[in-house]
């Protein structure tokens, strides 16, 4: 019927759920069916008002019940791919996110990768790309060029100068900044409050002002 919403299920019944689908619904794109989430003891309750479904089981019928995408509303990089995976093999599309009061360049929403969020308050300017399954968090800035890979999540508060480069699944810290034109590694984790200077290396995790490698020193 002309008018009619596509139906959503959001993945993930926990805070972040709570920030997706307050996204959701102020964006007014989608009919929020649910959520449905891995912890059995969760099913059947509700969160901000709508069900909680039950478990992944539910994919397979949710096209039935008018569910044409889902979200995965899961914080670690990895596992929201993964699930993004099994969305997809059930036969449902990956919706995109973008909260109204969020300022997005006209040229980086013809490009951007399914699966991704953009909060309340942030700003991605233009000339970036993002893939899939990104999360740019509540008063996030990702300023002009930057190119962020599938699964990265910039946290709320951050900021990236222009031209960085982040690799997939990499995590840019509450309030964390990141000078212009360096290029952060894959899986890459920058601590909170984080100020960094310098290229970070794959897998590798950085704190402090300015940024350096974290030390696990022994007993």
């Amino acid at each position: 019927m002309a008018g009619m919403k596509p139906g959503l299920v959001i993945w993930g019944a926990s805070g972040h759920g709570k920030v997706v689908a307050d996204a959701a619904r102020a964006g007014g794109v989608f009919a929020i069916a649910g959520f449905i989430d891995d912890d059995p003891a969760l099913h059947g309750g509700s969160l901000l008002g709508l069900p909680i479904l039950g478990g992944p089981q539910q994919l397979s019928g949710l096209k039935e019940r008018g569910v044409t995408y889902a979200f995965i509303a899961v914080g670690r990089c990895a596992t929201r791919m993964a699930l993004g995976a099994r969305a997809l093999a059930a036969g449902l599309e990956l919706a995109t996110i973008i909260h109204p009061r969020a300022t997005v360049a006209g040229d980086v929403l013809a490009e951007m990768g399914g699966g991704t969020l953009i909060a309340a308050g942030a700003v991605v300017n233009p000339g970036c790309r993002l893939g899939a399954h990104v999360i740019i968090n509540t008063l996030a800035g990702v300023d002009h060029d930057c190119q962020l890979a599938d699964g990265v999540h910039i946290a709320p508060g951050s900021h990236l100068a222009g031209g960085v480069t982040v690799g997939q699944g990499a995590l840019v810290g509450v309030g964390a900044v990141v000078r212009e034109g360096l290029r952060l590694g894959a899986r890459c984790t920058i601590g909170a409050g984080a100020a960094v200077v310098t290229d970070v290396p794959e897998g590798v995790t950085v704190v402090g002002v300015p940024a350096r490698p974290l030390v696990h020193r022994s007993e």
